[in-house]
C-alpha cells in the first residue's frame, strides 16, 4: 500500500526547504498485525518498505520566527533518504570507490597460477619438442598427466578452502610455487620423459590447488552490490599481467638468459601473488549478509567452520 505523509503550514509560517529529510523516531502500534506491511513517501524524500501497522503523529509547527523545526515520527525500520543522497552510480565506480585496495590486491593474488599455467601447459610442451628433442606424442602425453594433476589440485584446493581456509590455501600454493619455479626446468632439463612429466604435473597440480580456491576468496572479498564486477575486474587485471606477459617475454628471456631467467621471472611473479594474499582478508567462516556500517562482509552469528 501507497500513501503519502504530508507536511502541513499555518499561514504566515515559512515551508521547508525541498531536500530536506525527516527524523525517524516511532514506536509501532500495539495492533500490529503480522506480515502487513507498508510502503511510505513522502514529496521530500522517499521513506523505503516498512513493516507491519505502524502509529505514526505527524507534529509539524515551524515559523519565521524560529521556533520548532518540523518533527516526523516514523518507524526506526522506515528510512528515509533525502532526493541529493538518492542518486545511483554504477557498480564500477563504486568498486573502486570503496575497495580499490582489495581489486589490486585480488588481481595480484591470481597472477602466479595464470602464469603457471601457461608455462605448464603449453610452453613446456613447445620446449620439450623443439629444444629437448622430445617427440610430440611423448609431450602430449605429459600434457595429460599433468592436466589430470591439475583437475587434482583443483578439488584439493577447494576442499582446503573450506576445511582450513581460503588464505592458507591459494597462498601457501603461491608461497610453493616460489620454490617450485627453480625446480621445474632442471627437471626438464634432464632429459629423462618421467622427470619431465613430473615438472609438468607438479606445475599444473600447484595451479589447480590455487585456482580451486580462487572461487571462492575473490568474489568473497567484495560487497554484495558490485560482488561480479569486483570478481571480474579483480581476474582480467590478473589475467593481463600473468596471463599476458610471460608469453611475450618467455621466449626471450631463455634465449638472453637461458632456463634460469624464465624460473626468475616465474618466481618473482609467484612472490608477488603470496605477498598479495597475505594483504587480503580471510573470507571463511564470513557471512556474506551485509549491513550499513559493514561494507564488505559481517561475521556469521553461527559458526560455520
Amino acid at each position: 500500500m501507497l500513501f503519502a505523509l504530508e507536511e502541513h503550514y499555518v499561514p504566515g509560517e515559512t515551508a521547508l526547504p525541498q531536500g530536506d529529510c525527516c527524523s525517524s523516531a516511532c514506536n509501532r502500534g500495539a495492533d500490529d498485525q503480522e506480515g502487513h506491511s507498508r510502503n511510505v513517501a513522502t514529496s521530500h524524500g522517499r521513506v523505503v518498505r516498512s513493516s507491519d501497522r505502524w502509529n505514526c503523529t505527524h507534529l509539524a509547527s515551524r515559523s519565521v520566527s524560529g521556533r520548532s523545526s518540523v518533527h516526523w515520527n516514523i518507524p526506526p525500520a522506515v528510512t528515509c533518504i533525502s532526493p541529493r543522497l538518492n542518486e545511483t552510480k554504477t557498480p564500477l565506480v563504486q568498486l573502486l570507490h570503496h575497495q580499490s585496495k582489495e581489486v589490486l590486491l585480488a588481481s595480484g593474488a591470481v597472477v602466479m597460477w595464470l602464469s603457471f599455467f601457461y608455462i605448464g601447459a603449453v610452453y613446456i610442451t613447445n620446449y620439450g619438442t623443439t629444444v629437448l628433442n622430445f617427440s610430440r606424442s611423448e609431450m602430449l602425453t605429459v600434457n595429460l598427466i599433468g592436466v589430470g594433476f591439475n583437475v587434482i589440485g583443483s578439488v584439493a584446493g577447494a576442499l582446503l578452502a573450506d576445511r582450513r581456509g581460503r588464505k592458507i590455501t591459494i597462498g601457501g600454493a603461491n608461497a610453493l610455487a616460489v620454490g617450485w619455479a627453480f625446480a621445474l626446468f632442471p627437471l626438464a632439463n634432464s632429459g629423462n620423459i618421467a622427470l619431465m612429466a613430473v615438472a609438468v604435473a607438479g606445475t599444473l597440480l600447484l595451479v589447480g590447488v590455487a585456482s580451486g580456491t580462487t572461487t571462492a576468496i575473490i568474489p568473497e572479498t567484495f560487497h554484495t552490490r558490485y560482488r561480479s564486477t569486483g570478481a571480474g575486474v579483480a581476474f582480467n587485471m590478473g589475467s593481463v599481467v600473468g596471463g599476458a606477459i610471460p608469453p611475450i617475454v618467455a621466449a626471450p628471456l631463455v634465449a638472453a638468459f637461458g632456463s634460469l631467467g624464465l624460473a626468475v621471472m616465474m618466481a618473482v611473479l609467484a612472490g608477488a601473488s603470496a605477498l598479495c594474499v597475505a594483504f587480503l582478508a580471510e573470507t571463511k567462516g564470513i557471512s556474506l549478509q551485509e549491513s550499513e556500517t559493514e561494507p564488505v562482509t559481517v561475521r556469521a552469528h553461527e559458526d560455520v567452520g
